[in-house]
């Protein structure tokens, strides 16, 4: 790793000049630089990175320094904030179509994961399918930016986006995880929806039942069906169709991965008709 970072630096100093008869007066922080990254002192390293930009801020060798900074800070000093505002920053200055795609992939990751500033994860993902939506990574870039409606609770949107996962890309194993997570969607929609319309709140629970059960007949294999089973005996119990979700609730105590949940629920549900079949008396 170390190695093929060296050469192709080497490689960038021959073709810009930067090695020569004239030095550049940012290069020996540079050389510094990667002297103390390939000794893992990654904070000094940084620093070296920084001196380099600020004698040389809209250079090559400038620019290719901000990247190494944002990236030292991303992947070994979990210095999420800055990385992603140096990577913001490289991909405005940069001019290699490459190194911006990979720089937008490791912001994307930034913003999705460590920051979750979805808003800006989802103009990244969405920048990156409209360079590409043939790339192995498009259907992974698709589902980023579905999750990231839902993180923001845009049930809408983010049903509409992983319902284009599985239409654009049903092959790849993301098509599976979208189609649970439509189901999902559907179902968390409903809770949201709750207290202004019950009428749409069946609707939704309807919507998640059939979603999840659609997942269940496309992927009979999938380690999320026990989720999905769940998911639908809830809804079931949600739309009072008590005895629906009784019987999935155990069908499904013998596969769910915390089965003491699901005696929890089916010891609730009981007591519910117990009480229900007094007051009809």
């Amino acid at each position: 790793m170390v190695q093929l970072i060296r050469a192709q630096f080497f490689v960038y100093f021959i073709l810009f000049g930067l090695i020569g008869c004239s030095r550049h007066p940012a290069l020996s922080h540079y050389e510094l630089a990667q002297k103390l990254w390939d000794k893992g002192k990654y904070k000094a390293a940084v620093s070296e990175y920084q001196k380099v930009l600020k004698k040389d801020p809209k250079g090559k060798l400038g620019i290719q320094a901000l990247y190494q900074s944002a990236f030292t800070q991303f992947l070994y000093l979990n210095e999420y904030e800055q990385a992603a505002q140096e990577f913001a920053k490289y991909i405005k200055l940069s001019r290699s179509g490459e190194s911006i795609w990979k720089a937008q992939v490791q912001l994307g990751e930034i913003l999705f994961v460590h920051t979750k500033n979805y808003d800006q994860a989802i103009e990244i993902y969405s920048d990156l399918l409209k360079k590409d939506p043939t790339h192995k990574k498009a259907p992974f870039f698709l589902f980023r930016k579905a999750k990231s409606y839902f993180f923001q609770w845009d049930f809408e949107k983010a049903i509409q986006y992983f319902g284009d996962v599985e239409k654009w890309y049903p092959s790849s194993p993301w098509a599976e995880k979208a189609s649970y997570e439509k189901g999902l969607s559907y179902f968390t929609s409903a809770d949201e929806l709750k207290l202004r319309d019950l009428k749409k709140v069946h609707e939704r629970f309807r919507s998640a039942i059939s979603q999840l059960e659609t997942f269940m007949k496309d992927y009979p294999k999938s380690a999320l069906i026990p989720h999905a089973q769940f998911l639908i005996g809830n809804s079931y119990e949600e739309l009072e169709e008590k005895n629906q979700a009784l019987e999935i609730y155990q069908k499904l105590l013998k596969n769910h991965p915390t089965p003491a949940l699901i005696q929890v629920r089916i010891h609730r549900l009981n007591e519910r008709i117990e009480k229900a079949a007094k007051e009809l008396r």
